[in-house]
């Protein structure tokens, strides 16, 4: 049969693991990349329940010194007295004089308060003492707030809101201040520059994070597109302003993060405000899938969402060292294999194949180099010993038949002695023709031995 290289063991070898080596790697690429996804999910999901609930605690941190504060403010009798009687000179000048050491307190250092009775508006900033007051009117938009306060129930109520005295946008506390029979004397708190705000909520050095606040309804509050929180500030009408629906384009995530916010809105009540985990969600924002993060704040009434794109938390770049020290070490293993195959296993081969090649054309004159200690090894040196009993035969053959044939002869002379010494003793013991025709005549058959002894 004639060879090939097509047939031969090295190709069948390097063929096979090059199989292997692809199936290896395709199932190891298979293994990784569906870990990896479910590894990604998973580590995507924590981080945005953590940032939730981390921006949570930061709103919370925020404002709550400042509410605590506030409450304190409305709970301080000079204050409210002066609001019963503000006709009382002394009485106006304890209580301003009290507002001021609340002040100094504040996390923005400013304060204002407003009178039930006159309407009047009083405020004073870091960089400007009590101003004189205004008197604040029902028909203004910008003074709405005041009265939405005097009409409520709650001690105190956190709105983002446009100031037209002091021309900013900012994030007030409006705390209701009660006399002893609980009636409604005028309204005290603190605003915080909404600028500083949203640095502290939503304005992130992390591209892959998104922030939204938005209140009970939807309506955007804090964001890091500054025009939509302007917006939403300046409008008079609900309706009006930019709700956190219109972030997303498709109809099924709109739809799916109002029915979150109805249910946590459920639940926070039912829950009698106590703090809930976050709910994930699967949606599509600015083009790209994100896990978003929802969760309430019930004191303010408020929900956080935390939006955290895949692919730039963990992307396929992350994994890239990793997919090179797979494949790197696939490569070096396979190489490692075939030297070891080519060392151990080709080369001797290839060797015993050209010395019996060499032993076919009649060449005994083998230089067989093979000292391996394994099965290679134990097959040249047996092929060795057989090369060199048939040199020996051939070598030595014209002798060996001389001598057998000798030893044939020999042989032949015995047996042919002994042949002659039978017939003589055979023709000693048997009468011959002559007798046999002088005692019996003609009555007699006489035979002959057909060998010569017989």
């Amino acid at each position: 049969m004639a060879f090939t290289a097509a047939h031969s063991l090295r190709r069948s070898f390097v063929l096979t693991l090059a199989v292997l080596y692809s199936v290896a790697t395709l199932v190891n690429l298979t293994v990784f990349l569906t870990s990896a996804r479910h590894l990604t999910r998973n580590y995507v999901e924590r981080y945005a329940t953590a940032r939730n609930i981390l921006e949570q605690n930061r709103i919370r941190s925020l404002l709550g010194r400042e509410t605590a504060l506030c409450l304190k403010l409305a709970d301080d009798q000079a204050i409210v007295g002066w609001l019963r009687n503000e006709a009382d000179a002394a009485a106006e000048a304890t209580a301003l004089s009290q507002l001021g050491s609340y002040q100094r307190l504040f996390r923005d250092q400013t304060i204002f308060i407003a009178a039930a009775g006159s309407r009047r508006y009083f405020v004073s900033t870091r960089n400007q003492s009590i101003t004189a007051a205004v008197v604040l009117d029902p028909a203004n938009p910008g003074d709405r707030w005041f009265f939405e306060t005097l009409t409520g129930s709650a001690d105190f109520w956190i709105n983002v809101n446009y100031d037209a005295f002091l021309d900013e946008i900012r994030v007030w506390i409006n705390t209701a201040l009660r006399d002893e029979a609980g009636t409604m004397v005028g309204v005290a708190g603190t605003g915080m520059d909404l600028s500083t705000f949203l640095a502290s909520l939503v304005e992130h050095d992390e591209r892959q994070l998104t922030s939204v606040i938005v209140n009970g309804e939807g309506q955007i509050l804090a964001y890091r597109d500054r025009a939509i929180i302007e917006h939403n500030a300046r409008v008079a009408v609900d309706a009006d302003r930019i709700d956190i629906y219109q972030l997303f384009d498709q109809p099924a995530d709109r739809a799916v993060l109002g029915e979150t916010l109805a249910a946590l809105a459920s639940t926070r009540i039912s829950a009698g405000g106590l703090d809930m985990p976050p709910v994930l969600l699967r949606l599509r924002y600015g083009g790209a899938p994100v896990t978003a993060a929802l969760a309430a704040i019930p004191e303010l009434g408020w929900y956080n969402l935390v939006m955290v794109e895949d692919s730039l938390v963990i992307g396929p770049g992350d994994f890239v060292p990793f997919l090179l020290a797979t494949v790197l070490s696939l490569s070096l293993i396979l190489g490692i294999v075939l030297v070891q195959l080519d060392q151990l296993v080709l080369r001797p081969l290839g060797a015993l194949t050209a010395a019996a090649n060499q032993v076919a054309k009649g060449d005994y004159r083998l230089n067989l180099a093979l000292e391996n200690r394994n099965e290679t090894g134990l097959l040249a040196g047996a092929f060795r010993f057989m090369t060199g009993r048939i040199n020996d035969y051939t070598a030595h053959l014209e002798q060996m038949v001389a001598e057998r044939t000798s030893e044939l002869a020999e042989s032949r002379d015995r047996l042919l002695g002994s042949i002659r010494s039978g017939r003589l003793i055979q023709t000693s013991i048997l009468p011959s023709e002559r007798d046999m025709a002088e005692h019996l005549g003609a009555h007699h058959l006489w035979l002959r031995p057909l060998d010569t002894v017989g």
